[in-house]
């Protein structure tokens, strides 16, 4: 059947009119269907009706109604009554049989937050070339948990340094948030650091001469945040180290620096966090804090998070395990016992 206008009234007005009055009888049918949602259909309809989609004389109030009441609507590029029934048949994500209102555009595939393709590093010494990396392709999910594993020298803390921009690739791309690494500038590249990326070292690395609130607002103070003292005290808190505000890093356990600076690495709320070996200068007690630390919090950010450790225990806990190896990663399995150290 064709899809049909109707003269004298635009078929957007008309199911605003439809909408209007399936609003208030919706909760009585449907257990409800807000007006955000109402208003988010006569959007997407809108924007539909542009594409050429025109509903057909034959479609359902109720059919609509249906589909805003579905709990996996709105769905990508489906209107409510297809979406009402792709649920019993999936192969039914198509122009719905009660009003043939076509597909409106799907949207694009979500860019992954870290991205590699064909990287490639080296170092020079004297008459040695010394390959780190050669031709990586890597992707990592947003909110993904990575743990990157090696013996030592392998390349793992190089690969984060690359992750950061702190350093430049000899060949390849480096994609961090839809950003291009290999091409930015310092300036921008530091911009970036700021904003969106968070490390934590394995040596602390907190200014001794600055108390614990002090280093963990100091990124924010840098960038302007009127709130950074505000900010880094209720990090310091999320860590445990509320009694420990006007402490000095030499007047701290190493455990509680490394909590500050995790606390540092995460107070300007950042997309990626790269931990390398965060647990490495830590006793077997403390470092299985600091990992129950890293995870909880992950938990609660959302943060992507790619870790560099020789713990097995520690990599298994994340989403993915890879394993560097004569420059190329591969996906490891898991299948040594809990506890087990990668061999350095």
């Amino acid at each position: 059947m064709a899809p049909r206008s109707y003269p004298g009234i635009g078929a957007g007005a008309l199911l605003v009119f439809i909408l209007s009055i399936g609003y208030y009888v919706t909760p009585a049918l449907l257990g409800g269907a807000d007006d955000q949602m109402l208003s988010y259909f006569i959007a997407q309809y809108t924007f539909s009706q542009a594409q050429g989609s025109i509903l057909e004389p034959g479609c359902s109030t109720s059919d609509i109604l249906a589909g805003l009441a579905e709990p996996s609507w709105p769905a990508p590029g489906l209107t409510p009554c297809a979406t009402a029934a792709a649920r019993s048949d999936p192969s039914a994500a198509a122009p719905c049989d009660a009003c043939h209102t076509r597909r409106m555009t799907t949207a694009a595939p979500p860019v992954p937050t870290i991205a590699l393709r064909q990287l490639s590093m080296h170092y020079t010494l004297g008459a040695t070339r010394i390959e780190v990396l050669r031709d990586v392709d890597l992707e990592i999910a947003t909110g993904q948990t990575v743990a990157v594993a090696g013996p030592s020298g392998s390349g793992k803390t190089s690969l984060l340094l690359l992750l950061a921009g702190l350093e430049r690739p000899a060949a390849g791309t480096v994609h961090l948030d839809g950003q291009r690494l290999d091409t930015m500038d310092r300036d921008a590249l530091a911009d970036l650091r700021r904003d969106r990326i968070g490390i934590v070292f394995q040596s602390f690395h907190l200014l001794p001469s600055l108390t614990a609130l002090d280093n963990v607002a100091l990124p924010l103070q840098i960038a302007g945040q009127r709130d950074a003292l505000a900010r880094a005290r209720d990090q310091l808190g999320r860590v445990g180290l509320s009694a420990r505000l006007a402490h000095y890093p030499g007047q701290l356990s190493g455990g509680e620096q490394q909590r500050v600076a995790i606390a540092r690495a995460l107070v300007h709320r950042p997309r990626v966090l790269l931990a390398d070996e965060p647990t490495g200068n830590l006793d077997d007690h403390t470092g299985a804090l600091i990992r129950d630390l890293l995870f909880e919090l992950h938990r609660a950010s959302g943060t992507t998070m790619v870790l560099v450790t020789h713990d097995l225990d520690f990599a298994a806990r994340c989403d993915r395990v890879l394993h560097l190896h004569e420059g190329r990663l591969h996906e490891r399995r898991r299948d040594k016992a809990p506890g087990d150290a990668i061999p350095a």
